[in-house]
């Protein structure tokens, strides 16, 4: 399994810059409404909701959130959750201190289940992921506290259902990318159902996730200009903090 992670602030600047040009959109993380899912259960307590949002671009028209807790201890405080809050525009995720959790987010079109251990691998239709004629899947992370661990994309194939994960090592803020190449199993171009994971691999963790979809790699004289542009697009950065302003829980 080939691993690709890309973080630095040159790579930030040009990645923002050639989504514009790709209209392929998994998911753009907005809401209308607050979607927030949360365990403050004992280890292996888990939630779980599926949100239709009624703003943004979203595949599928459905996000389904699960959240289990794998360290730690039971109380109000001692939260592991997930979080879309309206006007926001991005996924957060959150353990408290002394926590740690794991959250999956699935795109399988909502098939009702109560965890998202298995899904519909129709769910989606057929979705040809080079239709726009991209390389890879593109992800923006905000590493808010101590964020490190891996990050994995699972894909299913429309017609034999068969599923294919890919993982990446999140070491900071940046936008990484799983390249199509790497899915050599699953048909790219026949794709059912999609699930990200995030399973940071230290307690008390704080992170966000902005705009996962589909692009494509620069021209090489773009990656010279972004080069040229690398103070300004550190510059240019801005980090959310506000994850967990509101509480609101699902039960386990």
């Amino acid at each position: 399994m080939k691993k690709l992670a890309i973080g630095a602030a040159i790579l930030c600047l040009g990645f923002a810059l050639d989504r514009n040009a790709s209209a392929f959109v998994i998911d753009s993380f907005a809401t209308a409404v607050d979607e927030v899912v949360s365990v403050n259960g004992v280890p292996g307590s888990t939630a779980n909701a599926e949100f239709t949002p009624s703003a943004g671009a979203i595949l599928g028209g459905v996000r389904a959130i699960d959240v289990i807790k794998l360290a730690g201890s039971a109380g109000a405080l001692r939260t592991c959750a997930a979080s879309v809050y309206a006007g926001d525009n991005y996924l957060g995720y959150s353990d408290a201190v002394s926590q740690q959790g794991q959250m999956w987010i699935t795109w399988d079109g909502g098939d009702g289940d109560a965890l998202h251990t298995v899904v519909d691998y129709e769910g989606l239709g057929v979705v040809d992921m080079e239709q726009d004629g991209d390389t890879y899947f593109t992800i923006r992370v905000n590493a808010l506290s101590g964020v490190t661990g891996p990050l994995s994309l699972t894909l299913w194939d429309y017609t034999t259902g068969v599923s294919e994960m890919e993982s990446i090592s999140i070491s900071g803020s940046g936008d990484y990318l799983f390249s199509f190449n790497d899915y050599t199993v699953v048909d790219i171009n026949n794709i059912g159902a999609i699930q990200l994971t995030w399973a940071p691999s230290s307690v008390g963790t704080t992170a966000s996730f902005e705009w996962f979809g589909t692009g494509d790699v620069p021209e090489p004289g773009t990656l010279a200009l972004m080069g040229a542009l690398l103070g300004l697009g550190a510059l240019g950065r801005r980090l959310r903090t506000r994850l967990f302003a509101k509480e609101a829980t699902v039960a386990a």
